[in-house]
């Protein structure tokens, strides 16, 4: 879950405390979202910039639909 909050640094502790358990479950990877691309919006660019400072690499993802007619 996401969203903007008052509280200067609380999406920080949130997503820190999210790591440090999920790392404690023995999870080796999180996905934190989509990469910026050339032709995002300065918000996209700035939360990219954001998700960066928390290290890691980036990985390709494989996402595809399925249509079943009915």
């Amino acid at each position: 879950a996401s969203a903007a909050s008052a509280e200067r640094g609380l999406q920080h502790l949130v997503l820190w405390r999210a790591i440090r358990e999920l790392k404690a479950l023995g999870c080796r990877t999180l996905e934190l979202g989509w990469a910026p691309r050339p032709e995002d919006d300065w918000k996209a660019r700035t939360i990219a910039f954001f998700k960066k400072g928390w290290g890691g690499m980036p990985a390709p993802v494989v996402v595809c639909e399925r249509t079943v007619e009915a």
